[in-house]
Order: C-alpha cells, then sequence, then structure tokens
C-alpha cells in the first residue's frame, strides 16, 4: 500500500485516495489447500514458506541456501535446495491444480514441483509431467522457446489427474492464463500413480521430488504458489492470473468475473 490517504466527510461518506494494491487479493478460494507467498509468507531465518489459509502448511527448506529479494526467492543448481511440507486434503481429489508465478532459468533436467512418483518436469528444453518413466506429457522445446518462458516471470496453472486418472484426458498447462496444446514428448505416459504414491502422507516438495530430494534441483525463481484439491474451471485459472497480470506487465484475459473471492 503506497500514498494512501483518507478523509471522513460531514456527512459521514468515507474518501479514500492512493494505490491499494495490497488490500484485496480476490483469488479463487473454493478448494484452496495451500498458499504461499514469498512477499509475506517466509520465515526470518530462511527455512520455512509459511501457508496463507488456515490451514497452517508449512513447507520446511532441509538446506535453505537460497537468495531472496522481496517478493521472490531463487533456487538454483547445485545447492541442495528443496522444500516439503505434507498434503493429506489431497486424500480422496480426483485432480488438483497448482498456479502461481515463476521465472523457470532453465529446462534442463528438474523439477519445480512433484510428488512420489508424479510431477511437473522439465527436461531438454521440455515442459510436463513425468510419472517416474523417463516420460514427458507437455509442450515442445520448440514451444518453450516460442512462448519466450525461460527466466521470465510467467503465470504457469497446472492441471494433475488423480490416481489410476489418464493423464492424456486430464492434465493441462496453462502459460500466462492461455491452454496449451500438450502431447505425448517423451516415454510412454498413460495413468496417473496419484499424490501419495509412496504412502507418504501425500509428500509434496518444492523444487525436487519425494522419491530423491537429491537431484532434479531447478534453476527457478518463485514467487507465488497456490495448491487446490480440485481441477480449476478455465475461467477460474484465467481469474488467479488476471489478479496478477498487472504486476507482471502482462496482458489480462478479457470478460472475466470474480466469483469467488475472498481477501488474502
Amino acid at each position: 500500500m503506497a500514498n494512501t490517504a483518507s478523509r471522513l466527510s460531514a456527512n459521514g461518506s468515507l474518501t479514500i485516495s492512493g494505490y491499494f494494491n495490497e488490500i484485496l487479493k480476490p483469488f479463487v478460494t473454493s478448494g484452496l489447500i495451500a498458499y504461499w507467498d514469498t512477499e509475506k509468507g517466509y520465515s526470518n531465518s530462511k527455512s520455512t514458506w509459511v501457508d496463507l489459509t488456515d490451514n497452517n502448511t508449512v513447507i520446511t527448506f532441509s538446506n535453505p541456501n537460497f537468495t531472496s529479494n522481496t517478493g521472490n526467492i531463487t533456487f538454483t543448481r547445485p545447492n541442495l535446495n528443496y522444500g516439503r511440507t505434507n498434503l493429506p486434503q489431497l486424500s480422496g481429489a480426483t485432480a488438483i491444480t497448482v498456479e502461481g508465478v515463476m521465472s523457470i532459468l532453465d529446462f534442463a533436467a528438474a523439477m519445480p514441483f512433484g510428488f512420489g512418483g508424479y510431477d511437473v518436469y522439465t527436461n531438454g528444453g521440455y515442459l510436463g509431467f513425468n510419472t517416474a518413466a523417463s516420460d514427458i506429457y507437455g509442450i515442445s522445446p520448440a514451444t518453450v522457446v516460442s512462448l519466450g518462458l525461460a527466466g521470465k516471470y510467467i503465470h504457469y496453472a497446472f492441471v494433475m489427474a488423480g490416481p489410476g486418472i489418464s493423464i492424456p484426458a486430464t492434465n493441462q498447462i496453462w502459460i500466462n492464463g492461455v491452454q496449451q496444446s500438450l502431447s505425448q514428448q517423451l516415454g510412454t505416459t498413460t495413468t496417473s500413480p496419484g499424490f501419495n504414491a509412496d504412502n507418504n502422507n501425500f509428500a509434496f516438495a518444492l523444487n525436487g521430488w519425494t522419491r530423491n530430494d537429491t537431484v532434479y534441483f531447478e534453476n527457478i525463481t518463485y514467487t507465488s504458489l497456490r495448491i487446490y484439491n480440485r481441477a480449476l474451471t478455465p475461467n477460474e485459472i484465467k481469474q488467479n492470473y488476471n489478479l496478477v497480470a498487472p504486476k507482471w506487465v502482462l496482458t489480462p484475459i478479457s470478460g472475466v468475473t470474480n466469483s469467488d473471492v475472498t481477501s488474502l
């Protein structure tokens, strides 16, 4: 909040002026189980990333060796930088959505986030979903280049299929409010192993995956991340994108209304 002022008139009306960019954050809340924002959600010790919902979910970094500035946390290889938390609210979910703003600095073999055998994966310039079988279902290096993704702040939304559900039929990637056309890029992907494939209390790993936290670190800068225990609708994804677009000088999506909002 900057350059704000208020005046109470004699008739009881209140006049407020200024730039109030931190007051209302009307993100979609239905199904929201975790919300992390690096501008206001990590501890001074840099060892945790604090959830801004009422679920009190905290990502704990095993080796908090990263750099941070106002509004972002940057992880760089080969430092052992990863965080983990458990998300029991994913029990029974047929799909989830992970969305937020991040800057992927390169698209080498790494994982922005993931579960036991199911994660978002970059490798050889590709971006997509991996099921621990050297597979990628997503977009090609040519598409990554044409969209200019490397090293830029992008609003990503990843819809991930629940256990036993077809990935090609369910998974989605949205980039700056636009749904991408996905296809099998590497290996063979058929069904989702789910969010608890290793019976580990729905462990979620940031900047890695839960089967092996010593590899697949991403060169990446995070600013915010939200997890929903359902698939957001296209309108909801665009709604969340529109709320962050002005800050990152991105083009808003027209014709989107706020139907389910909160102040966070």
